[in-house]
């Protein structure tokens, strides 16, 4: 049972930082209920030091999230790879290993792909843009999108995959500082 100043803590906590830990999560996890999953046990895990966190500066505390999540991540991954060593898969368990190599090399940019992915967005035509807000955000799906545009399934998928390469080499030119006018 959580205290009155853990609960009050926490909600703090989740209200400033879920949206940032669901990107930094979703960095390495496509699975969005796996990534929500993950989220909550972030949290969970620092319910016990939430009134502590809620004094910390704010990106302090991000930042320690951050490595709960990192954490979470390696628990999640090394139970795949056993399943993997279990079912004799030797591929999933090397890609597995480079995965959790990535984790600890690779600095959080998280907030710099997310404005970057803003921009992006912001940045494609009304049409591409609105698919893209249909789909993702509001979770209308590929068949029914091609419906409501009198197209084929076919022609969805491929115009997603445009736009997938769109935003994918945006967000690369705007990070390594490559813009193109």
């Amino acid at each position: 049972m959580l205290t009155e100043g853990q609960r009050v803590s926490l909600t703090r906590l989740v209200l400033d930082h879920q949206a940032a830990l669901r990107a930094f999560l979703g960095r390495f996890e496509r699975d969005a209920l796996a990534v929500e999953e993950m989220a909550q046990d972030v949290f969970l895990s620092v319910v016990s030091r939430s009134e502590e966190m809620a004094e910390w500066d704010e990106e302090d505390a991000a930042k320690y999230l951050r490595v709960v999540a990192k954490n979470v991540l390696r628990m999640r991954w090394r139970k795949a790879r056993a399943g993997a060593r279990a079912r004799g898969g030797p591929v999933s368990e090397l890609l597995l290993e480079a995965r959790l190599e990535d984790l600890d090399e690779e600095p959080d940019r998280s907030e710099g792909r997310l404005a970057a992915l803003k921009a992006c967005l912001g940045g494609l035509a009304r049409t591409a843009r609105e698919m893209v807000e249909r789909h993702f955000f509001q979770s209308v799906s590929l068949v029914g999108l091609a419906r409501e545009l009198g197209q084929s399934d076919a022609a969805v998928r491929m115009t997603f995959l445009r736009i997938r390469r769109h935003l994918r080499s945006c967000i690369e030119a705007r990070l390594t500082g490559n813009l193109r006018p």
